[in-house]
Order: C-alpha cells, then sequence, then structure tokens
C-alpha cells in the first residue's frame, strides 16, 4: 500500500480498542503514523515491512498510548526511520 509522495496509513489519534498487527505480509510504503493514537492491547509488527520517504519516517509512534507490549521483533524492517518519542506503553518487544 501507498506511494512515493504521501503516506500508506494514517491514524493520528486513533483508538484501538484491541491490537493492532501490522505483521508479516504487511508492507507500507509511504509511512505509517500512529501519532498520539490509542492501542488498549498490543502493537505488534514482527515481519511487517516499513518504507518512509522524504515526508514521513517509516513508522511514526510520537506521543501514541500503548496499553500491551509493543513487538519490533522477527522479520521487522524500517527504511527510513522509526519515531517512538513520547510513546507510553507498558512494556518492550523489541
Amino acid at each position: 500500500m501507498g506511494n512515493d509522495t504521501a503516506l500508506a496509513f494514517d491514524a493520528d489519534g486513533a483508538a484501538f480498542k484491541g491490537s493492532v498487527l501490522l505483521t508479516t505480509g504487511f508492507k507500507a510504503a509511504g509511512g505509517v503514523r500512529l501519532v498520539a493514537a490509542t492501542i488498549e492491547r498490543n502493537l505488534e509488527c514482527g515481519g511487517g515491512q516499513f518504507v518512509g520517504n522524504d515526508k514521513a519516517v517509516a513508522l511514526g509512534l510520537n506521543g501514541a498510548v500503548v496499553k500491551g507490549n509493543v513487538f519490533l521483533t522477527a522479520g521487522f524492517k524500517a527504511d527510513g526511520g522509526v519515531n517512538l518519542s513520547a510513546l507510553q506503553h507498558a512494556q518492550k518487544g523489541w
């Protein structure tokens, strides 16, 4: 999903009642933004592929609240940076 000039996925300020699964088979070109989003359970990105561009980092989580775990594990790939500034989470799995 996505292109070279825009975000692939923009969920700034969104509220997710469960887990967010951006795992094996997930590919985003153009950056994924979850800035100031709230995730009630886990954020799982193991195996996901994220590619940023000149307008967005590959994965932007600044100011997000994850009430479960954050997994940037096995096969996670981000070309173009990951922003975790001010991320609030219960535990890390990276």
